[in-house]
């Protein structure tokens, strides 16, 4: 019968195998065919979303190409050297951003169509040609030609359905930005540096756009451009500024200025006044300024005299309607008193002043009326390297450049809005406002006088209770026990006990809230039915309980541990469901004195409380260790400012060589204020304050000096292995960090020694996160050890859920391996699983010829400890490398 039944459960489970089987070849023959693309230039050109998408003008031509090629594309980021490895390896299909080179000719076919050119951003490892188009490609191996003649068929329907498609995509990326840098030819460099200072006209009537403040000093756009071109081009402009364009017209016919900052973009006008335009670098808008209450059939306008607008306006109005004034200040002036019925100005020009409210009755409609062109003139008696100096300067600059100029300006208007002009745009508003302010005041007032006294003994009550026992808490009893020891004979012997439960946030996670408040509402109402307890209060969030106690009830501070112990016995299991929990406490306790303040008496029974095991009596010691401790928080910015953490090195050796293969970063601390200090001393501390990352980021970045210098003086390099903090693990900004580290030293010659204790989250997201960040400091490039392998209870799978590279077995196990086969088996196995897995694996704290046979005879790669060589600064190290590399 039993036999029946199991054959049956097989077939069973047989059946649902075969048809997930069928089910998921079912769904691998519908999924596109995927096409592996190798990237080179990430992290310039080409960027990556948090969600994992790349952009960029060859990543977005590989996608469109995808789709016409009917395939599923996946980028493959890497350097080019990379690339081109995985390419020739068959890692990859395609590499995309190629120029078409000879040599490159004979390892890969090109596409025939290119999918874009170089931008002048672009590291290509110096293959640009200056002043040469640089075409880019994508290429596959040469020994795959139906690949290629493939993706060629998908580019040729490609560019026949979207002729524009490359040439937008580069406005895109790159057409919206200035150059890189600022080429200039030699002849060009000799021109300024016989030109150093340039005679530059400019017509100053328009705020913000260029007028003269109260000091005659030129403002606006044009003295932002004023500053950048002399800053760029190392020159000195010397400003000529004139109210119209027939004066500075006249100053280029006379020599007085040799170029024109903001001239109309209109080429036949230039040639008729003897000047060269250079490329425009801004577009103004133009829009009208009216009355309140409208405008007659025919209007009169007044505007600013200039061709474009008189042009413009020609074309819409009569030449009797039109009327030029000699600043825009007089255009709104003449608008406001009815000499003129619209007023044409730039747009920035109108909102400035009407915002500022000197014209409280003029609007602007907003609406853009017509666009103007501005370049800059040159006269055409100056070289013709001036005119291409400037026009790769606007290109530097680029349009967003430029319009960054104007809206600093336009930004500001707010600030300068004055309350008249804001009453005037918002009348009803501001009435509105005002009666609802004065009623709310009226009633704030005839409410606050019934509600005060109401509102206080609520508050009090609030302050004094425990909200999720409904018991008192800690605040009541600190104003409690005061009154109890002025009631009370100074004679009596009496502490402050502090009780908390051990593990709350385990409980809490594991049972729920509810547990500990039951817990804490039981061990209240024992201590109210205890003789030598007084005044019990609770805290939920911490999960304590703290009371009064009559130590004059004990004859000796044994007894008093006893009935401590006996009230902790009392509450150590709970009732969960149908399950039975032992619940474990630790006790600090203050006595108090004549004269110790309540709140200093509850801080010294917390002390107690953080060193018990379970109980503690408060003693100076532990207050000399929480000022040390505080001393070091006071201390450790100042430390790490003024550079007094230093950088020793414990040399790593080659078991069987015995030759130095690298070394371990370790801390030392020479503090002004608290002389030289061991590791010990403070590296818990740190690690509680969360300094500790800090100090992380300052060593790493030390190492990498050392390393970066070394390289530079030609002298052998040995890997340097660095602790990190599992903290990090839950840092917001840890890889960006890496990351901006990383530019200034590569990640070659660093490993990075984590515990396991890293992983230990408190929630698989946290703990997968934790396992990514690994991940992405190893594609970094650097090398990962799992440090103090063995010395608790290890978690195997890390070893294949990080790409490891070196396990380091802790101390622990070499000292319980001597004298015990068992052991020394344990420790076999153990190197020989990290050899199974390609980690180098090191040993550390090596003090005996013994251990070091022994650990060889395990296979054991590399070892570190006293035996080799002990902590040492960096000088000496330097010199124990000559020695022993």
């Amino acid at each position: 019968m039993k036999r029946r039944y199991a054959r049956s459960i097989i077939i069973v489970f047989i059946s649902i195998a075969c048809n997930l089987s069928l089910l998921l070849a079912a769904a691998r023959a519908e999924a596109r065919p995927l096409l592996r693309v190798g990237i080179h230039q990430f992290g310039s050109d080409i960027t990556e979303d948090s969600s994992g998408n790349f952009h960029g003008m060859e990543t977005d031509f590989m996608q469109a190409l995808g789709s016409y090629a009917g395939r599923e594309v996946i980028f493959v980021p890497g350097t080019w050297e990379e690339c081109q490895q995985r390419l020739e390896a068959g890692d990859i299909d395609v590499l995309a951003g190629v120029i078409k080179t000879p040599k490159r000719a004979e390892t890969m076919l090109f596409s025939r169509l290119m999918m874009g050119r170089a931008s002048d951003e672009a590291n290509f490892h110096g293959e640009l040609m200056p002043y040469r188009v640089n075409q880019l490609h994508f290429a596959v191996r040469r020994d795959n030609p139906e690949l290629m003649r493939e993706l060629d068929l998908a580019a040729d329907q490609l560019i026949a359905n979207r002729p524009y498609f490359v040439s937008h995509l580069y406005q895109i990326y790159y057409g919206q930005r200035g150059a890189s840098e600022l080429r200039l030819t030699e002849k060009e460099q000799r021109f300024l540096k016989r030109h150093p200072v340039i005679s530059a006209v400019v017509v100053a009537r328009e705020a913000p756009f260029a007028y003269v403040d109260e000091h005659g000093e030129l403002q606006g756009t044009m003295r932002k451009l004023v500053d950048r071109l002399e800053h760029d081009l190392g020159i000195e402009l010397h400003l000529v500024i004139e109210q119209d364009y027939a004066s500075a017209y006249k100053d280029l016919g006379t020599g007085e200025a040799q170029i024109l900052l903001n001239a109309d973009w209109d080429v036949g006008w230039a040639a008729a006044h003897d000047m060269d335009l250079s490329a425009v670098y801004l577009t103004s808008y133009y829009t009208t300024v009216t009355r309140r209450g409208g405008f007659k059939n025919q209007p009169r306008i007044a505007c600013l005299s200039k061709q474009t607008t008189d042009y413009v306006l020609l074309q819409r109005y009569g030449k009797d309607q039109i009327r030029h004034y000699a600043t825009a200040e007089e255009c709104l002036r003449a608008v406001s008193s009815g000499d003129a019925d619209i007023a044409f100005l730039r747009q920035e020009t109108a909102q400035q002043n009407i915002w500022q409210g000197d014209f409280p009755e003029l609007v602007t409609s907003g609406v853009l009326t017509f666009s103007q062109d501005v370049a800059i003139g040159v006269a055409s008696r100056m070289e013709p390297e001036l005119l291409t100096i400037l026009d790769k300067e606007i290109r530097f600059i680029g349009p967003n450049g430029i319009f960054d100029y104007t809206t600093f300006y336009e930004q500001k208007l707010d600030q300068r809005r004055s309350i008249q002009s804001l009453f005037y745009a918002y009348p009803q508003y501001f009435i509105t406002g005002l009666l609802l302010l004065f009623f709310t005041l009226l009633l704030l007032v005839g409410r606050q006088s019934q509600m005060r006294n109401s509102h206080l003994r609520e508050m009090q009550r609030i302050i004094d209770t425990d909200l999720q026992t409904g018991l008192h808490n800690r605040s009541w009893f600190r104003d409690e026990a005061g009154h109890y020891l002025k009631e009370h004979s100074t004679d009596s012997r009496l502490a402050i006990v502090k009780i908390a439960i051990s593990r709350r946030d385990i409980l809490v996670e594991t049972y729920g809230q509810d547990v500990i408040t039951e817990l804490l509402r039981r061990m209240e109402a024992t201590l109210q039915q205890t003789e030598w307890a007084k005044l019990p209060a609770v805290h939920t969030s911490t999960g304590k309980v703290l009371f009064l106690m009559r130590t004059d009830a004990f004859a000796s501070q044994e007894q008093v541990q006893e009935a401590l112990t006996q009230l902790m016995h009392l509450n150590e299991y709970i009732s969960i469901g149908h399950l039975v929990v032992h619940i474990t406490f630790h006790v600090g306790i203050c006595p108090l004195r004549p004269g110790l303040p309540i709140a200093d008496a509850m801080n010294h029974a917390d002390l107690a409380l953080h060193e018990a095991h379970p109980i503690c009596f408060y003693n100076a010691e532990l207050q000399q260790k929480a000022e040390f401790q505080s001393r070091i928080d006071s201390l450790q910015q100042r430390a790490l400012a003024r550079k007094e953490f230093e950088v020793w090195y414990q040399p790593k050796y080659d078991l069987v060589t015995r030759k130095c293969i690298g070394a371990e970063a370790l801390v030392r601390w020479r503090s002004r204020e608290l002389g030289f200090l061991a590791p010990a001393q403070f590296i818990p501390r740190f690690e509680s304050n969360g300094f500790i990352t800090q100090l992380d980021f300052y060593m790493l970045s030390r190492v990498m000096e050392f390393q970066k210098r070394r390289h530079a003086t030609g002298v052998p390099v040995v890997t340097i292995s660095v602790n990190q903090s599992r903290l990090h693990m839950q840092e917001k900004n840890y890889l960006t960090y890496m990351q901006r580290l990383k530019t200034y030293y590569e990640a070659r010659d660093i490993e990075l020694e984590l515990t396991e204790t890293a992983f230990d989250l408190n929630t698989p997201e946290l703990r997968q996160h934790a396992l990514h960040v690994m991940r992405a400091l190893h594609e970094m490039g650097f090398r990962l050890s799992l440090d103090d392998f063995g010395s608790g209870y290890s978690d195997l799978t890390l070893l294949n859920a990080i790409p490891l590279d070196v396990m380091k077995i802790d101390r622990s196990l070499l000292l319980a391996s001597q004298g015990t086969k068992r052991m020394q088996a344990v420790l076999a196995r153990i190197i020989d699983l990290g050899h199974a897995l390609s980690m180098t694996v090191i040993c550390e704290g090596i003090e005996t010829r013994e251990q070091e046979d022994m650990l060889r005879s395990c296979g054991c790669d590399q070892g570190q400890g006293y035996l080799y060589g002990k902590p040492m600064p960096e000088e000496e190290f330097e010199l124990f490398l000559l020695q022993h590399i």
